[in-house]
């Protein structure tokens, strides 16, 4: 209890920077949220933003926001500088055998293929940096599974396999994401 007391008022502040860094991109008229982009992380160009989902893939993206099952959040990396959190997750992606493809660090891009299950699925991963300590992200699997059909644990979201590889990524870095399940409840449904 004495923990989510610290937590919550860090969480706030977190959440307060995106909404800040979010309303400056829009004011400014510059896309916060991808629209379109050619293939960063396969050696395409890159045009500045990340690319929606594909359809019926393997896949979670922050640019996803018409998607549900495909649209995941942004992410906080609190008050590291970009470069310290550039460098974290370099690392993070180093210790999980991923071979980098993109690494831009004037632009905020990083893309990596993440190999996951021994090599019998990989994950293309795509990262960009905006101002504020917001991180948008892209990961579509190679090989697309069907989703599991149902969530047995309290705050499981149905969806894309990767997306637990994401989030475990995220967690591993020790990165927060701009939403949070503070004032969300758990409802079990039953299905007959």
């Amino acid at each position: 209890a004495e923990q989510d007391d610290v937590e919550r008022p860090w969480r706030r502040l977190l959440r307060g920077v995106a909404a800040g860094a979010l309303s400056a991109c829009l004011l400014a008229g510059q896309p916060c949220m991808a629209e379109e982009a050619s293939s960063a992380g396969v050696g395409g160009s890159f045009s500045g933003s990340l690319r929606k989902c594909d359809p019926k893939s393997s896949c979670v993206s922050s640019s996803d926001l018409n998607a549900p099952r495909s649209y995941m959040a942004p992410w906080l990396f609190g008050p590291l500088p970009q470069d310290v959190a550039w460098k974290q997750l370099l690392q993070e992606l180093g210790q999980l055998g991923a071979t980098i493809n993109t690494a831009d660090e004037q632009a905020g891009l990083l893309a990596a293929s993440v190999p996951y299950n021994n090599g019998i699925d990989v994950d293309d991963v795509e990262f960009l940096f905006k101002d504020g300590n917001l991180v948008l992200l892209r990961s579509q699997s190679r090989r697309s599974l069907p989703d599991g059909p149902f969530c047995i644990m309290p705050g499981c979201i149905n969806g894309p396999r990767n997306r637990d590889r994401m989030a475990s990524l995220r967690d591993s870095l020790g990165w927060g994401n701009m939403e949070t399940d503070e004032d969300k409840q758990w409802e079990q449904i039953m299905m007959h």
